[in-house]
């Protein structure tokens, strides 16, 4: 995807969201992506890159809510 592929490193958690008319089982990982994406194809996918600073400035839905908050748990014990 966007010309580069991502390096799993471990499992972090499984998230399980429920809306009203279903349930998102969804298993979540860390990973390293290792070359750089090009500004060519930032530009044309209109993609950005954000420090952690930005995103708490961006809403985001309950589910990748959760997912960051045990990222950033788990750099705490680390």
């Amino acid at each position: 995807m966007y010309g580069v592929k991502p390096e799993i490193t471990e499992s972090l958690v499984r998230i399980e969201h429920v809306f009203s008319h279903l349930v998102w089982k969804v298993d979540t990982y860390i990973g390293v992506v290792k070359e750089a994406i090009s500004e060519e194809t930032l530009s044309e996918q209109q993609l950005k890159w954000v420090s952690e600073a930005e995103m708490e400035q961006l809403a985001f839905p309950v589910s990748h809510q959760k997912m960051m908050k045990a990222y950033k748990e788990k750099e705490c014990i680390e």
